[in-house]
């Protein structure tokens, strides 16, 4: 549930104590969190200045009972260490809404003017769940730390700088239960029932989809029936726990990068590219190959320790979001403006979009929108809301999964598409042994992801799990991260012409690829526009 952080008592007086002694731009937000995510182990926060080296942003840390393994993670945007980018990314929005918001172009806010000023990003709940966060209320005194009536440009700096929320995110989930038919999906890949699959029964996965009652192009957990009574085969007799992976504990924790050697050196580039570039560069210090890790096609950093497999993979930005938003705003003024003299009052029916924004908007303050006070916002101010949003990140600490049917569920949604099922035969040759997989060998596995925070078009379709051009967002209907022939409403000359790797799907990498060639650019990672 949301609260309003200044309307807390705790904040508030806090706030206030601050301004009378003029104590606020010393006072990080990382700070005033400490208390809380110290105790709270489904949510930390990272501030950039506390990482030792260049771009690095922390170590990831996974420790079994026998060994641990660091891998450092750097993080670079056009040549940039990742802390400096964000530095030069606030400083550029901050520069930027002070000028929009100072209407009368006197240097200084009026407390009218500062009104107006977006609220910074939210914050986590101490003890919360991730979907539970508290926004700031506008109050002047606190941006006005000298108390003169006035806000000057360094004082709206030191307001977002303070309570701007931490641009890097760390978040660990909470248990989860591993799905029960993991064993069950071994049994009927196992056709001779010998508790071991071969390369040929691995391949076989497309003949799964005859269980797939709705015809969604997805298996679902509920979709695989109990095992009907057959053998379960020697093995599976003779362990209690069939299909469940033989592995030690393992705990994944997120530290500071501290002076000391890491076994994995992880950097992520997020510079525009070429969509078949992974944003992953993976580098193992001299004297520590004993680390079995390594780079698979689709870019996943994959690291197996102890019977556990950890993948770790960077999820692209969704492209054209801030075109999305601008022809959203575009489309609802036009709307309002029955009278077609562009202008539109906070009288008038202003669609649920726009009338967020109005204020913002709404440069003058007369309450009144002008076309060309929409358009002088879509110019100047959204681009720099969408970078500003751009450069804060999430990295999402995989829960414990164990049995097949996890294991191959990459994206956690309790079904598996064909892609995942796919991945089969090449995860097998990973852990199995002589090309065979049996149940002992199967992996309790983890996934991290590093994601891009972006601005939310409004009344479209949740990206698909892995981002990419609105079109494949609201093609991908089963939500998989793939485009079928079945969901593709064109031709199929178009279909086959998308599906470059003739596999019968259009990947999130086939998406990227047309949509570059629709518009003539390579990805950009900060946004396709």
């Amino acid at each position: 549930m949301s609260a309003t952080l200044l309307q807390h008592p705790t904040f508030y007086g806090l706030a206030e104590r601050l301004r009378a002694t003029h104590r606020l731009r010393s006072l990080s937000i990382a700070l005033i969190v400490a208390g809380w995510v110290g105790s709270a182990p489904e949510l930390a926060i990272a501030e950039p200045k506390a990482v030792q080296g260049a771009g690095a942003v922390g170590d990831l840390v996974l420790t079994t009972a026998g060994s641990t393994v660091r891998a450092r993670l750097r993080i670079v945007v056009d040549g940039k260490p990742w802390a400096d980018w964000v530095e030069a990314t606030r400083a550029k929005y901050v520069e930027g809404l002070f000028v929009w918001l100072d209407a009368d172009a006197d240097g200084t806010l009026s407390e009218a003017e500062a009104k107006r000023t977006p609220s910074p990003p939210p914050l986590p709940l101490p003890d919360a769940q991730d979907s539970e966060e508290v926004h700031f209320a506008f109050n002047f005194r606190v941006m006005d730390l000298d108390g003169d009536g006035k806000v000057t440009r360094p004082e709206l700096d030191d307001y977002y700088r303070s309570f701007g929320g931490a641009p890097f995110r760390v978040v660990k989930p909470a248990a989860r239960r591993s799905s029960p038919v993991g064993y069950e999906l071994f049994l009927r890949l196992d056709g001779n029932q010998d508790g071991a699959l071969t390369a040929d029964e691995m391949s076989d996965v497309d003949a799964l989809f005859s269980l797939d009652r709705d015809a969604d192009g997805l298996l679902a957990a509920g979709e695989i029936p109990g095992g009907g009574g057959a053998s379960r085969g020697e093995e599976f007799v003779a362990n209690s726990n069939a299909g469940q992976a033989i592995a030690e504990a393992l705990t994944i924790a997120w530290e500071a990068a501290g002076n000391e050697p890491a076994d994995l050196e992880v950097a992520i580039d997020l510079s525009t590219r070429e969509v078949n570039e992974s944003p992953l560069r993976l580098v193992v210090p001299s004297g520590r190959q004993t680390v079995n890790s390594h780079l698979e096609a689709d870019g996943v950093l994959v690291v197996q320790l102890a019977g556990n497999r950890i993948e770790l993979l960077v999820a692209p930005a969704p492209v054209r979001t801030e075109a999305q938003l601008a022809a959203t705003l575009q489309r609802e003024f036009a709307a309002a403006d029955t009278d077609r003299d562009d202008r539109i009052s906070s009288n008038n029916r202003v669609p649920e979009f726009l009338r967020r924004n109005f204020d913002l908007i709404d440069r003058n303050g007369n309450q009144s929108l002008e076309r060309s006070e929409l358009d002088g916002f879509l110019h100047q101010v959204l681009p720099l809301q969408s970078s500003i949003e751009a450069s804060r990140m999430t990295l999402s600490l995989g829960a414990r999964r164990s049995g097949l049917f996890d294991l191959l569920d990459r994206n956690d949604d309790g079904s598996l598409g064909a892609r995942e099922l796919r991945a089969l035969p090449r995860i097998g040759r990973e852990c199995g042994t002589n090309g065979r997989l049996t149940s002992r060998e199967i992996p309790a596995s983890y996934t991290v992801v590093v994601r891009r925070s972006t601005l939310l078009a409004p009344y479209e379709p949740q990206n698909s799990p892995m981002g990419g051009p609105p079109w494949f967002s609201r093609l991908d209907r089963n939500r998989d991260g793939d485009v079928s022939a079945a969901e593709f409403p064109g031709r199929i000359e178009l279909f086959d012409q998308l599906d470059s790797d003739r596999d019968g799907l259009i990947g999130l990498k086939e998406a990227l690829q047309a949509e570059g060639k629709f518009r003539g650019t390579s990805l950009n990672t900060k946004e396709s526009q």
